[in-house]
């Protein structure tokens, strides 16, 4: 038995666990959502990116809602613990627990890690790849509008050149 909830911390571990292995899961599903959307932002597939971005946004949903079980898991394992009802990093939960259950949430907190890693480079990729798309699109759209251009010469000095396609003359 423990302090504070009058129940056995191992009736809490059992959810912090199983909270922290669907996050983990959540996130491998991300990663793959991503690298459709790379593929779809690299070949422009438009129809392929829409479908990619809803399955973004559905994935977000889920694992915040994922997060809020396991914040509730690890606030009830704390006050098992006697550290009070408050969410605390893992490492000072699995300090506090006995060998087997400190690997198994130690072993849980690499794999979510490097899975946040990977799920964090793709989508740093993703917004490069869709910066960079911007750019370009401003920069025709001003050789188009005005005839001003966002290129330089060799020199650094603005390129000038003809005027915007869409500039008519009376």
């Amino acid at each position: 038995m423990t302090a504070g909830t009058g129940l056995p911390r191992s009736a809490f571990l059992p959810r912090l666990v199983a909270s922290l292995d669907a996050i983990v899961a959540l996130c491998d599903d991300l990663r793959s959502v991503l690298e459709r959307e790379r593929e779809a932002l690299t070949k422009g597939k438009d129809d392929e990116l829409a479908v990619a971005l809803g399955e973004k946004r559905d994935r977000l949903r889920r694992m915040s809602e994922a997060e809020e079980e396991r914040r509730k898991a690890s606030e009830d394992v704390s006050e098992s613990l006697g550290l009070g009802r408050a969410d605390f990093p893992l490492a000072e939960v699995a300090g506090r627990l006995d060998e087997p259950a400190r690997d198994q949430l130690i072993l849980i907190k690499d794999r979510l890690f490097q899975c946040m890693k990977e799920v964090g480079a793709l989508n740093q990729g993703n917004a490069r790849l869709i910066r960079r798309a911007q750019h370009y699109n401003r920069h025709l759209i001003g050789l188009l509008a005005d005839g001003g251009s966002d290129t330089y010469g060799p020199d650094g000095s603005p390129h000038l050149g003809a005027p915007g396609i869409f500039q008519k003359r009376a």
